[in-house]
């Protein structure tokens, strides 16, 4: 890829206050940036391998926070979930075109804003949502 890929950081405005959570988006955002540089590498194989590994991450952490969502109550537990299950759909058919049709810039530009852009808004915006009203549950 000659486009230059810009990588994410983990900035004050990611932290939710949960710790846990906040370790499991580093550790999704350390990887999504792993990716991002196989991908200006045009590393194929390990392209596959940590969008498996992200896939699979993702997976892991969304139940983590469906868990603490049942745990509180969260009256928008099925909007949230809906949330995370439209993602990772558009991770499985972004895995399945990568082995399909390995990396194009179409798909790098996809991986951007279904990936990078929608992961940042959703903490940004519902888990911290989530967060405060987890907070207030424990006061």
């Amino acid at each position: 890829m000659s486009e230059e890929i810009t990588k994410v950081e983990f900035t004050d405005d990611l932290y939710t206050g949960i710790e846990f959570v906040d370790d499991q988006h580093r550790q999704l955002i350390d990887r999504i940036n792993m990716l991002l540089d196989a991908i200006q590498q045009n590393d194929e194989e390990f392209i596959e391998d940590t969008v498996g590994y992200v896939l699979q991450y993702t997976l892991f952490h969304f139940k983590s926070e469906e868990n603490v969502m049942m745990r509180s109550l969260y009256e928008e537990f099925e909007m949230h979930r809906d949330q995370h299950s439209i993602f990772i759909k558009k991770m499985f058919a972004l895995k399945m075109e990568i082995e399909e049709s390995g990396i194009t810039q179409a798909l790098v530009q996809t991986l951007k804003k279904e990936l990078l852009e929608w992961l940042i808004m959703h903490i940004q915006v519902q888990d911290k949502k989530l967060a405060s009203i987890e907070m207030e549950a424990h006061l």
